[in-house]
């Protein structure tokens, strides 16, 4: 199974965390970025959660958190699903797409809460194609 062959749509993206906290006297600025994946079996659903934290001499300048919520459609799912009762697994390759396009909406995000603000200057980098190495996504389903 290839990334082409799941139709997935977004739902919805949810701003967890946002805070423009002291801004740097100098433009040398770190950036941390964490990617955290959930799922769920049951409504066919994928949690993608893209952090960012600036900060300027390990003082935090900035800070942002979004969930990226996507639902792989029904007939998708079901014809994915059919082989393999226990869990569904989604490659490393559609996994590494979906992760960019989640830093991407991110990065959207990102620019529209600092429009107009002396944070506008904070982006997130761009990411080479094939930059991330992402983990097959094995989609339980529940036991109960």
């Amino acid at each position: 199974m290839k990334k082409k062959d799941i139709d997935v749509d977004i739902r919805r993206l949810e701003v967890k965390q946002f805070a423009m906290l002291d801004f740097p006297d100098e433009e040398v600025v770190s950036l941390v970025e964490n990617i955290h994946v959930s799922s769920d079996y049951k409504n066919r659903l994928i949690v993608v959660i893209v952090s960012a934290e600036y900060s300027y001499k390990e003082k935090k300048c900035l800070i942002i958190d979004v969930a990226n919520y996507y639902t792989i459609n029904e007939k998708c799912w079901n014809e994915i699903s059919k082989s393999n009762s226990i869990a569904v697994t989604l490659p490393k390759s559609f996994m590494s797409w979906l992760i960019e396009v989640s830093v991407n909406n991110t990065r959207g995000v990102l620019s529209a809460k600092t429009e107009h603000t002396k944070f506008d200057k904070f982006i997130l980098p761009l990411i080479a194609p094939g930059a991330i190495k992402a983990k097959a996504l094995a989609i339980k389903k529940s036991m109960q």
